[in-house]
């Protein structure tokens, strides 16, 4: 478990840079988005203390196009095709 101090400034986390590479068709991993919206929806976005409660709401029509319209804005156009499983060996 990653675990800090209280009132520290640095967190293990800091330390760590990460890419996901992930080799699926952009219209598979869209509606993976969509549908794990629904889940979270159904479940975390319940909670009245979360910020994402006002999801929990909507119906099924409104939440999958408020879930596409968050996959359009933080999904660059760009990004996709440019995008390429990392290197194997040496290069």
């Amino acid at each position: 478990m990653l675990q800090v101090s209280r009132g520290t400034t640095t967190f293990v986390s800091d330390f760590f840079d990460l890419s996901v590479y992930v080799d699926a068709d952009v219209a598979d991993v869209r509606q993976w988005y969509v549908e794990r919206f629904h889940t979270l929806r159904r479940t975390v976005f319940t909670n009245p203390d979360s910020y994402f409660q006002r999801y929990a709401e909507l119906s099924d029509e409104e939440a999958t196009e408020t879930a596409l319209q968050i996959w359009r804005r933080s999904t660059s156009a760009t990004w996709w095709p440019t995008s390429s499983p990392p290197a194997t060996g040496p290069t």
